[in-house]
């Protein structure tokens, strides 16, 4: 099959999170170095050795759709909704009979819902409504968004930890490119829920900051004690730059390459020297036909995590040679923490604005450099930079990676 090179825009974000439920308050917040990670209220973790997380505030599912469809969906598929009708708004895209089936649905979700299961009365097992059993799933996000906007396009849910929703990107684009498609809609989503927190504070993962819950997410900072878990969604709109010309719509930034690997090394342990990190750049790269001299940042995975910040840079090293002094690289998770499957595509989001505003946001929380992690890592404060090709990464549990690349208009 005839591949369609057209390049695909992005031109529209939603975005519902620990640090903003509106695209513009998300970025506001985010190049302002602003932490939305506090002690966990949304359940009880007494008792456990980490107590803290990124919970989405203020969120209200009836701004954006009607109670009857707020009642049927799970908190990550109303998150997914919302961020969703933000992004179509936001692109001013028109749905109509002939475009619905021509626009994919893909998203990328990790430990799908398990808030209700959790709530689910012991009389529920007699008799308990089918929605409610199929709201939970993973692919339920998928289905209630082609339902609510009567889209007939393909539909697919991609579940592979913190690189769900950038897997979820690499089978849209790769769809469009195949011209099975002519526009994408691209979700990642998570909520929290007491049993799936309970799970991750047991792996001794997390960190126990518990006292200074805004401080303890420190991306490449040698005080680190692990990543810190969160919430929410982001949503992005796929199209061909051709078609977004003639809408006389200006995207934020044109999607350029993706590629994933895997370290095959361990389920639970980042492989130390970064190799497979550094063959996804490699492979995003030469997929987006850009020299590695062309990239100026990098939006890293940096979950704060010691092993995993450490393997990422050497993995740009590794990848980008003498020019890795130069470049600049900061992570959004010392803002955010980790929302798991919705972590790339929210990454995505946050370097389509840097691309747009030149503005890169600050790896905030970074106040004692590691003897490994010595790049520049925009510490503490904003940096404004003209970006004209930027690459982002992600690496998950498991040992996935994937790396997307990004250039201006």
């Amino acid at each position: 099959m005839k591949m369609d090179m057209d390049r695909i825009a992005i031109t529209g974000m939603g975005v519902i999170s620990p640090i903003g439920n509106n695209l513009e308050d998300f970025w506001e917040n985010l190049i302002n170095g602003r932490c939305g990670i506090r002690t966990i209220r949304g359940f009880d973790v007494t008792g456990l050795r980490t107590q803290i997380g990124g919970e989405v505030d203020n969120f209200s599912p009836t701004d954006y759709m009607d109670l009857k469809t707020a009642k049927r969906c799970a908190r990550f598929t109303q998150f997914a909704l919302a961020a969703v009708d933000q992004a179509i708004r936001d692109a001013g895209v028109e749905i109509n009979q002939q475009s619905r089936q021509n626009i994919g649905i893909y998203v990328g979700s990790s430990t799908c819902s398990l808030v209700d299961q959790e709530k689910l009365p012991k009389t529920a097992l007699k008799a308990w409504p089918i929605f409610a059993s199929l709201r939970d799933c993973n692919h339920s996000t998928a289905y209630n968004i082609a339902c609510f906007y009567n889209l007939t396009g393909p539909t697919m849910t991609l579940t592979s930890a913190c690189n769900s929703s950038s897997n979820a990107l690499e089978i849209a684009m790769d769809q469009m490119r195949l011209s099975k498609i002519s526009k994408a809609i691209v979700i990642g989503t998570e909520a929290l829920s007491q049993m799936a927190y309970q799970t991750l504070a047991l792996s001794q993962g997390m960190s126990r900051r518990n006292e200074a819950p805004e401080k303890a997410s420190r991306p490449f900072d040698r005080e680190r004690d692990g990543f810190v878990v969160s919430e929410g969604s982001g949503a992005i709109i796929l199209e061909k730059l051709t078609d977004a010309a003639k809408r006389g719509v200006k995207p934020y930034a044109v999607l350029a390459g993706c590629a994933s690997t895997n370290d095959g090394y361990s389920i639970y342990k980042c492989e130390p020297s970064g190799q497979e990190i550094s063959r996804a750049m490699h492979q995003a790269l030469t997929y987006a036909k850009k020299d590695k001299s062309q990239i100026s940042y990098v939006s890293a995975h940096g979950p704060s995590m010691p092993d995993t910040d450490r393997a990422e840079t050497l993995a740009i090293k590794r990848t980008f040679g003498l020019g890795s002094s130069e470049l600049k690289i900061s992570s959004i998770k010392g803002a955010l923490g980790s929302p798991l499957g919705a972590t790339n595509i929210l990454q995505v989001i946050a370097t389509s604005k840097s691309i747009a505003e030149s503005v890169i946001p600050p790896t905030i929380n970074l106040e004692h450099p590691d003897d490994v992690c010595d790049l520049d890592y925009v510490p503490r404060d904003a940096r404004e930079m003209t970006i004209n090709c930027a690459i982002i990464n992600s690496h998950a549990y498991g040992g996935g990676n994937t790396s997307v690349v990004l250039e201006k208009i």
